[in-house]
């Protein structure tokens, strides 16, 4: 298991959390990649990063720039519905991994979560991690912790909103995650 560092919020475009200054200390003193300005948030624990939707060019720019995996938690019909590409294909074709764990508030299950926990400890590098908003891979992320890294429900769900968790719904579901055997 990798360890939990804490969040470095990388660029914020979620107003209703607050201010930067607002934010927990981060664990992590980097310099932020350039290439996390090309999606709406890019949030990051260690090496693995959660994000909104992805272009293009953020997609080329972050496995240049060491990002071997990407994992998308968009179902296939919201993919073709909100991106203009194949994401798969331009992930592959530039030699990273692609793995689509497809989730929805709704849906979100533990063998989800235990999907996200092996292809993370599988990668050999920086993960990205997306959905449309950030929502479902902040919850995905809180929903680790809980489940794999012992980490309490409140500071796990802190931990979520700090990666993009925004919507009650979601919330909903990774405490109804957290608590399956």
């Amino acid at each position: 298991m990798r360890p939990f560092t804490g969040i470095v919020v990388c660029a914020l475009a979620l107003p209703w959390l607050g201010c930067a200054s607002d934010m927990p200390p981060a664990g992590i003193a980097e310099p932020v990649p350039e290439w996390v300005n090309q999606f709406s948030v890019v949030t990051h624990d260690g090496d693995v990063y959660f994000a909104g939707l992805p272009t293009r060019t953020g997609l080329a720019t972050a496995i240049d720039d060491g990002v071997t995996t990407v994992i998308s938690l968009l179902p296939e019909a919201e993919e073709r519905r909100v991106l203009q590409f194949d994401e798969a294909t331009e992930v592959e074709s530039r030699g990273a991994r692609f793995i689509r764990i497809p989730v929805t508030a709704e849906s979100f299950s533990a063998a989800d979560v235990d999907a996200f926990a092996n292809a993370w400890a599988e990668s050999d590098g920086k993960v990205l991690m997306h959905c449309a908003s950030s929502n479902r891979a902040g919850g995905m992320w809180a929903a680790y912790l809980i489940r794999h890294a012992a980490i309490p429900q409140g500071e796990a769900l802190g931990a979520g909103i700090h990666a993009g968790l925004n919507s009650q719904g979601m919330v909903d579901a990774v405490k109804r995650v957290a608590s399956t055997p």
